[in-house]
């Protein structure tokens, strides 16, 4: 990475350690739990892929409810299949009408 953009690489061992100054966060597990449970630096960027069932949780709920903008590949799936989503609004932490856009609108 420092060649290609200048920038350094970290290697950690603790995900709440790698995040814990991340402008971007990308998640690309299979968890049925959540990978990192500290709280993100306000304006962190969260791209999270790996949560496509509903028993899949790569993101602690609290991330979700303070996320400034939800935007989902499409409304109705990510409603229907993923945990990232229907975990914070069963725990009430957060509402499908939410979702700020789908990517591309």
């Amino acid at each position: 990475l420092f060649r290609s953009f200048n920038k350094p690489a970290y290697v950690h061992t603790n995900a709440n350690e790698a995040i814990s100054e991340a402008d971007i966060i990308v998640t690309t597990t299979n968890a049925s739990t959540p990978v990192f449970s500290e709280t993100l630096q306000k304006g962190v960027h969260i791209n999270a892929v790996g949560s496509f069932k509903p028993n899949m949780q790569e993101l602690p709920s609290h991330a979700i409810a303070g996320a400034n903008k939800v935007v989902v590949e499409s409304k109705e799936a990510a409603l229907d299949e993923t945990g990232d989503l229907q975990v914070p609004i069963k725990e009430g932490l957060f509402k499908a009408n939410a979702i700020h856009a789908e990517l591309g609108q």
